[in-house]
């Protein structure tokens, strides 16, 4: 843990307020002496992209991010990328994965490697989005081609970190945030095939754990705390014992809630992250509670360590 009086905590926090940054100080591991920063990346998350403030919004946060001075090499996105398919037609929602892509070659020189969110699966609100759940891209596999990816989870190395991507929106028997049996024995097998020492960062659209949702609305029912498994993962126990077993998690990001938290627990981070989208784009209303449209930077480090800071990058914007 970050040593840090109060003094320090008040001044840090005041600074990094005047820069348009809300610092998320508490680390799993923080950087020792000598330890290499040897990646910086972006971290967006809930971009709901569709036609009007959306299209502009995406970008202007690819234009603040790629022009930060110490600018990120790469863009983790942790999903709800597009406004959303659950509720829309195939050709709906194939225009909205069609503007995403438009807006990324055109305002985006970066690599950006993204997991599914909720709102990417197409056809699962069946009567909205007139599907039957047999079409051939039902489910996870429009998102999977609107994406650009190869499958639906999978994982990758890069600058001595290994990076892994889930797909944890379940539908089967009714929505959820969790793996199936099929993706967390795969998870548990990638995770026991890293070599000794190589640092693991997972990202997933919801939190596996996370705070913010005890704030969203009235959570305390009867004097029992309530957060529904849509909106934290329902097989947080689960991940967790994976995760403390496997030693080598250093650090979770996610998104979902549209708030930013951060907490740590038996040597692993989580990070949820704002929403690029904020209130999904209301310029009436542009903040979700306290949160305001923003992303991520995250530095990881030689020795597994990392910082986590996050960014506001449309305060100034007025509607035209």
């Amino acid at each position: 843990m970050l040593s840090m009086n109060r003094r320090q905590v008040v001044g840090a926090g005041l600074a990094a307020l005047a820069a348009g940054i809300m610092p998320c100080r508490a680390q799993a591991r923080v950087p020792g002496p000598g330890a290499r920063r040897v990646l910086r990346l972006a971290h967006i998350t809930d971009c709901h992209v569709q036609a009007g403030p959306g299209e502009s919004g995406m970008a202007r946060a690819f234009a603040h991010l790629q022009g930060q001075a110490d600018a990120p090499t790469l863009i983790i996105n942790t999903g709800d990328t597009i406004m959303d398919s659950s509720a829309r037609t195939g050709a709906a929602t194939d225009a909205q994965w069609a503007l995403w892509q438009k807006i990324v070659q055109a305002e985006c020189d970066l690599p950006i490697y993204s997991c599914l969110g909720n709102h990417d699966l197409w056809g699962t609100n069946k009567q909205a989005s007139q599907t039957t759940g047999n079409e051939d891209l039902w489910g996870w596999r429009r998102g999977v081609a609107g994406l650009r990816l190869d499958a639906p989870y999978y994982s990758f190395n890069r600058a001595g970190w290994h990076f892994v991507a889930l797909n944890d929106t379940h539908i089967e028997g009714g929505y959820s945030a969790r793996l199936d049996d099929e993706q967390y024995a795969w998870l548990a097998a990638d995770l026991a095939a890293q070599p000794a020492g190589r640092p693991v960062l997972v990202f997933s659209h919801h939190p596996i754990i996370s705070v913010s949702g005890y704030f969203d609305g009235d959570r305390l029912d009867g004097g029992t705390w309530t957060v529904p498994g849509t909106w934290m993962h329902a097989d947080a126990v689960r991940l967790k014992d994976l995760f403390y077993e496997a030693g080598n998690v250093r650090l979770c990001l996610s998104g979902h809630m549209h708030q930013v938290d951060y907490a740590e627990f038996l040597g692993t981070a989580y990070f949820c992250g704002g929403a690029v989208s904020a209130n999904w784009w209301n310029e009436d209303l542009p903040n979700y509670y306290e949160c305001h449209r923003g992303y991520g930077l995250v530095d990881l480090y030689d020795d597994g360590s990392h910082q986590v800071q996050y960014i506001e990058y449309d305060r100034d914007h007025r509607p035209g």
